[in-house]
């Protein structure tokens, strides 16, 4: 019969010197227990840091629309050459050559210009919903605590 022998009259198989290895059930239910608490603390901070991480790239891109605006300002005298106010960012970029956002799926970006001030607002869609970043001639800067961002950023 080979390794076989007979017990209780089942046959089974011999031993030869090493123990079985292997996990029991309830190592395994630990280790997945274990798991889940690292991924139910880091998954929300990682949130968080993405929204910050837009809410920056969004201030970022004001900065760059801010500085085609001072530009134009150098150029021409003035920021626009009649009163003029966008309500999308499509209109922005038109508004502004060369400027392109790069946060441009969540935020909508508007410009209100005159020939000598200018206000710039990025405000959240859909995950940023509730944050809102502007920027204005006079470098004064602004956010909404829903940002995760200095408010004077």
């Amino acid at each position: 019969m080979g390794n076989r022998t007979v017990k209780n009259g089942w046959p089974t198989r011999m031993r030869t010197g090493s123990k079985c290895r292997g996990f029991t059930l309830l190592e395994m239910m630990i280790a997945v227990l274990i798991i889940a608490i690292v991924a139910a603390i880091a998954l929300p901070s990682y949130q968080q840091y993405i929204e910050r991480s837009r809410a920056r790239t969004a201030a970022a891109d004001l900065m760059a629309l801010a500085t085609a605006f001072e530009n134009r300002f150098q150029r021409q005298l003035s920021y626009a050459a009649s009163a003029t106010s966008t309500a999308s960012t499509a209109a922005t970029a038109n508004l502004v050559v060369g400027w392109q956002p790069s946060a441009g799926d969540f935020f909508t970006y508007t410009a209100s210009a005159t020939a000598s001030t200018y206000d710039l607002t990025a405000t959240g869609s859909a995950a940023m919903s509730g944050c809102t970043i502007t920027l204005d001639e006079a470098n004064a800067k602004s956010a909404s605590s829903a940002c995760g961002i200095s408010s004077s950023w």
